[in-house]
C-alpha cells in the first residue's frame, strides 16, 4: 500500500485539479510524467519513501546514535553555562556584550539540539517513519511542476490509465475460443467477469477513447 501511495495521490489530484470547461481533449501520460520527474531519482521502491527529503525512511539505530551524541553535547553546554554564570558573579566582564552574546549563543545550541532530539525520539517510535505529513509537500511540488506544462483553459486532459501486474484469469477451461465455436451463456458469462483482467493483457487497453455525437451539445429536446 505504501508504494503506491504517490501514484494514488497524483492520480486524485489529477482527476481534481484539471479543467472540466474544455471544448477539446487532450492525453497525458501521467505514470510516464511521474517515473521521469526528477525527484523520482530519490524514490526508494524498496520503502516507499523519498531519500534526501523529509520523508526519508530513517535508521532508528542512527537516530539513537545522534540523540546519544547530542545528549553530550548539551551536558558540555550546561558546564559552559555554568562556568559562565559564576564568571558573572566573581569576574569583572571587559566586553560584557560578546560575554552575554556567547551566553546566548550557548542557549539557543541547546535549544536547538533539544529540539532534534525530540524529533528523533518520534522518528524512533515510529521505527523510522516520519508519516505521511512528511509526503504531502513533495506530492504537491511534483504535481504542480507536471500540471504547469499540462494545463490549457481550453482543454481537458485525460489520463492513460496506469499499469498493473495482474492474476491469471480464472476460465476452467471456457475460454472466448470455446465459445465462439461451442456458444453458451455460461461460457460468455465466466468470460465476461474476467474481462477486466483479461483486457490487461492487450498492449493498448490503457489508450483512452473519446465518443461524442456529432451536434451533440447536451441540450435537452
Amino acid at each position: 500500500m505504501k508504494k503506491n501511495i504517490v501514484l494514488f495521490h497524483f492520480i486524485f489530484l489529477l482527476v481534481s485539479i484539471l479543467p472540466l470547461s474544455a471544448q477539446t481533449f487532450g492525453e497525458a501520460d501521467l505514470e510516464r510524467l511521474i517515473m521521469n520527474h526528477k525527484m523520482m531519482e530519490n524514490y526508494d521502491k524498496k520503502t516507499g519513501h523519498f531519500k534526501n527529503t523529509p520523508y526519508e525512511l530513517k535508521n532508528v539505530l542512527e537516530l539513537k546514535a545522534k540523540n546519544a551524541s547530542k545528549t553530550i553535547e548539551i551536558k558540555k553546554i550546561d558546564l559552559q553555562e555554568k562556568e559562565k554564570s559564576n564568571a558573572a558573579i566573581i569576574q569583572d566582564i571587559d566586553d560584557e556584550e560578546s560575554f552575554w552574546g556567547d551566553i546566548y549563543n550557548l542557549s539557543q545550541r541547546k535549544k536547538q539540539l533539544e529540539f532534534e532530539i525530540n524529533k528523533n525520539i518520534e522518528l524512533i517510535s515510529s521505527n523510522g517513519d516520519p508519516g505521511y505529513s512528511k509526503l504531502y509537500p513533495i506530492i504537491n511540488k511534483m504535481c504542480n511542476d507536471i500540471f504547469t506544462s499540462l494545463y490549457s483553459k481550453d482543454k481537458i486532459i485525460l489520463n492513460k490509465l496506469p499499469r498493473y501486474p495482474s492474476r491469471k484469469p480464472e476460465l476452467n477451461g471456457y475460454d472466448l475460443h470455446r465459445f465462439w465455436h461451442h456458444p453458451s451463456p455460461d461460457c460468455l458469462e465466466l468470460y465476461l467477469k474476467q474481462a477486466s483482467i483479461i483486457g490487461l493483457m492487450f498492449p493498448r487497453y490503457n489508450q483512452t477513447i473519446i465518443y461524442q455525437r456529432i451536434g451533440d451539445n447536451n441540450e435537452k429536446n
